[in-house]
């Protein structure tokens, strides 16, 4: 429906060529699960999943529009009160418009549900136990082009997140930057970072102004630094630090290294959540159809009245592609948490939890373009053709 609105929005010359593009897809895993419920005493499962989905894609000549919905079906060996036609619910849209060749428009969101509320805990890995919690997230963002050298981005990110039988938090991100090229590789930036958190009746704000650098390292590998001070109305005077080094290139070995330092808001926890972290991620391609990665994270959460928590997590994956329908892959994960973010009284607790999945997802795409008729081409809007990629 997504596609169709914007599709009818968008000016006649603009619409006139068209790609829509649409994939369904069918996904069946096993997981092996030591820690089911995610708590210091652990208890194992073997669980089904079952996750259909679609995804939709329409390119224009000045504007592209994508979305997409999962949701999983669970069943459990060990644990009837698990099984779930709706475990996980997972949606996503975005949109760029090309409004002049200097400025661009982008808009995305993401919905996601889950049975398990440590999955959406996305930047900082804490292990919660297995409740019910809903992410919804919204960011519109601009880039505007002032000279050959000069970019400037604005971006405004909404999430709110709620976990069942408890409060519900809203987190308000307004980030602003200008950035100067000084050579093919080099640029330099300054910018603002502004945080609202809602939590019931508690409100928290921070400020944070940060100057950057990025520097291309070669053809497919970036370093980028970004610092500054956060004053926050919670914690007085902090540091705001971004950090990452990354190459990605297409059948070539891939990494990539990041460190933030920042805030947060973790469901079931009142105020904002000091988030330091340090990520790395590593990809080889064995063959055109095979590829192996590993990623490792750290994680330290300090949360201003309840408590803390450390997560280490470690994990590799495969991933093979048979055939253009359909990949095999697995992958194994590692966490441990010390602490507890919700409370200091168990800041002592170790929780320890490993997951081991297999699955087959298949995925046929079809395509069709919409071209602009000639005079003696087909009406306008009528199919010109259907591909099947």
């Amino acid at each position: 429906m997504g596609v169709l609105i914007v599709a009818a929005a968008v000016p006649v010359g603009v619409r006139a060529q068209a790609k829509l593009t649409l994939m369904p897809s069918a996904s069946v895993s096993a997981i092996s699960d030591d820690n089911i419920f995610s708590t210091s005493t652990q208890s194992s499962d073997q669980t089904t999943l079952v996750t259909p989905g679609i995804l939709g894609a329409l390119e224009l000549p000045r504007a592209s529009l994508v979305g997409g919905y999962t949701f999983d079906m669970l069943r459990s060996a060990d644990f009837a009160a698990l099984n779930n036609l709706e475990a996980r619910r997972h949606g996503m849209l975005g949109a760029h418009y090309q409004q002049t060749p200097r400025l661009a428009l982008d808009v995305s969101g993401h919905y996601d549900r889950s049975d398990e509320a440590g999955e959406l805990n996305f930047e900082t890995g804490v292990l919660l136990p297995r409740r019910r919690a809903t992410r919804w997230e919204v960011g519109p963002s601009f880039t505007y082009r002032a000279s050959p050298v000069v970019i400037l981005h604005g971006q405004y990110n909404w999430v709110q997140e709620s976990l069942e039988h408890t409060m519900l938090a809203d987190e308000h991100v307004g980030r602003f930057s200008i950035s100067r090229q000084l050579s093919e590789r080099s640029s330099l930036s300054a910018g603002y970072i502004g945080r609202h958190f809602i939590n019931g009746d508690e409100t928290q704000t921070s400020h944070a102004a940060l100057v950057g650098a990025t520097y291309a390292l070669g053809p497919f590998t970036m370093l980028t630094l970004q610092g500054g001070p956060r004053r926050s109305s919670a914690r007085q005077l902090e540091p705001e630090i971004v950090a990452s080094l990354g190459r990605r290139a297409t059948n070539l070995i891939g990494y990539a290294i990041n460190y933030w330092r920042g805030e947060s808001i973790i469901l079931g926890v009142l105020g904002p959540v000091e988030v330091t972290s340090a990520t790395g991620r590593f990809t080889m391609p064995l063959r055109r159809n095979l590829e192996v990665g590993a990623a490792t994270g750290l994680f330290t959460s300090d949360s201003l009245i309840q408590g803390r928590a450390r997560v280490y997590h470690a994990e590799i994956v495969a991933s093979w592609s048979p055939g253009p329908f359909y990949a095999v892959g697995a992958s194994y994960g590692a966490d441990f948490q010390h602490g507890d973010i919700r409370t200091s009284l168990l800041n002592d607790r170790d929780i320890v939890r490993h997951v081991f999945l297999v699955g087959i997802t298949v995925a046929p795409r079809l395509s069709r373009v919409f071209k602009q008729p000639g005079r003696l081409g087909p009406l306008a809007g009528e199919p010109n053709g259907v591909n099947r990629d």
